[in-house]
């Protein structure tokens, strides 16, 4: 989060080219473990029909060019992250309505005190970071979720939120379809992250002069000091790409695994969970205050990941139960 928010500051406009090198980056990790050469003849292996890693390389590739660009039209990064908070409770409503799961009661409420407890957490540490920048005059509200400048109109800001709820929809369905995916044809996760960015690729040709305009604005950016003193001149955007670029593929192995191992919903609420410690590890390493906001937040969120342990124990509801 922290080399994509340097990233989007300097270049609000790097959405496309920063997802090209995302999904190039892991396609180009996978290619070797799934080329097939035989009797002069290449090929790539796969256990699952190609026709569904189409459908989920359509949702993913929606999803993660929507999420990028939203930054060009007004949002900011605490918005952002307190929108994709809510990305579990929406893995459990798509779930039960559109792929029939069932769910325990005692799991549908620790989904809910998950999501309400990282909510409230996030914005109160957007709050607290507005007092400490001095703009005190900020609500507890709009310290969140308000756009990310002054200048952005209201319009655009409307339609950054309207991408990144189409981010939020689209993840979340392709989240069931690789969980079922997995289950139906006994295919690897690497096989899904794999197939899932390697198809993508030929779409971003047909914004060729965007990527290549952000392109010159990346290698035109001052050099990194650190590496300036060693006669290195390293353009600072392309430094944050690679950072990005690799913490990125950390978290896609762990989702995609995750998704295969223990189900969709587990894996929102492992992610879900993660995003709530790393905030907390913010807010002691950078000294922020841990205002009765915070302190409510994170007891709901104990709490919630209690009861979803318990809900784990039940035989019969199980939260990773798949009707047939």
């Amino acid at each position: 989060n922290v080399a994509l928010e340097l990233l989007i500051k300097e270049d609000k406009g790097a959405g496309f080219l920063l997802t090209f090198f995302q999904f190039l980056f892991v396609a180009a990790m996978g290619l070797p473990q799934h080329l097939q050469i035989q009797e002069n003849q290449i090929r790539l292996k796969h256990r699952a029909p190609f026709k569904h890693y189409l459908y989920h390389t359509l949702l993913f590739l929606i999803a993660s060019v929507s999420n990028n660009i939203a930054f060009d039209y007004g949002v900011s990064q605490p918005f952002n992250t307190v929108f994709r908070s809510s990305s579990l409770l929406a893995s459990f409503i798509v779930g039960y309505y559109l792929f029939a799961k069932k769910y325990s009661k005692i799991c549908f409420f620790s989904v809910l005190c998950v999501t309400i407890g990282v909510l409230l957490t996030t914005i109160a540490e957007a709050h607290q970071k507005q007092i400490e920048s001095g703009c005190c005059e900020k609500t507890l509200d709009n310290a969140a979720l308000s756009p990310a400048t002054d200048n952005s109109s209201f319009f655009e800001w409307v339609i950054g939120t309207g991408l990144l709820l189409l981010a939020l929809v689209t993840i979340t369905i392709l989240g069931h379809f690789q969980g079922k995916t997995y289950s139906l044809y006994k295919s690897s996760a690497v096989e899904g992250m794999f197939y899932s960015h390697f198809f993508p690729l030929p779409f971003f040709l047909l914004f060729f002069n965007d990527l290549k305009i952000h392109w010159n604005i990346w290698s035109n950016s001052d050099p990194l000091p650190l590496f300036a003193n060693y006669g290195l001149y390293i353009p600072t955007l392309w430094v944050y790409l690679v950072l990005n670029i690799f913490t990125q593929y950390v978290c896609i192995i762990g989702v995609h695994h995750t998704t295969a191992s223990f189900g969709t919903l587990t894996c929102n609420f492992v992610t879900t969970v993660r995003k709530f410690l790393s905030l907390l590890f913010s807010i002691w390493y950078f000294h922020h205050s841990f205002s009765e906001l915070h302190w409510v937040g994170t007891v709901i969120v104990i709490v919630g990941s209690f009861m979803y342990v318990v809900s784990q124990n039940e035989k019969k509801k199980t939260c990773l139960l798949y009707t047939s």
